[in-house]
């Protein structure tokens, strides 16, 4: 499962793309906690930049 979130998109991706879920969110709080529940052989995390950094 992988699930990137920025700072107002959260999409989700299982069963290697097959299902998908995708919300847009917006958090008043400066940082954000991820809690996994269950059982998985490896989990990694990874930074997002800001892709339109610059732009505006």
């Amino acid at each position: 499962m992988r699930v990137p979130v920025d700072a107002s998109a959260v999409e989700v991706y299982a069963s290697g793309g097959r299902d998908v879920l995708s919300t847009r969110w917006f958090p008043v709080a400066e940082e954000l906690s991820v809690a996994l529940h269950g059982s998985c052989a490896a989990g990694h995390v990874w930074a997002m930049g800001d892709g339109m950094a610059g732009t505006y």
